[in-house]
């Protein structure tokens, strides 16, 4: 097998893997767009969407009104918590005596 063709052959199946990986992705993208869609969890359109409508309303109300209405304006963005790297302290354990413990007893009944 000449160098030519196994370039060739090797830029095709990685074309075909490529492509088989972007089909997964959808797939899997879809499914959990179903998902959350059944449980009714809003996405970031709609999240937008919702924004905007309520900034809509509030220049119509500041129009009504003549006044500017106070907001705590903060555009939705997606935080993330950094992981504490400090270990929290667990629930201590009770020290029960061996006799405060009930023992199982058998019946041959």
């Amino acid at each position: 097998m000449s160098k030519k063709s196994s370039k060739k052959s090797g830029s095709s199946v990685k074309g075909m893997a490529v492509d088989t990986w972007e089909k997964l992705e959808q797939v899997f993208e879809s499914r959990v767009a179903r998902v959350l869609n059944a449980m009714q969890i809003p996405t970031h359109d709609d999240v937008q969407e919702l924004s905007a409508r309520v900034e809509a309303l509030t220049r119509a109300v500041e129009k009504l009104t003549g006044a500017p209405v106070k907001t705590t304006s903060k555009k939705a963005t997606r935080k993330t918590k950094k992981k504490s790297s400090r270990k929290t302290a667990g629930r201590k354990k009770t020290a029960r005596s061996k006799t405060s413990r009930k023992k199982k007893t058998g019946s041959a009944a």
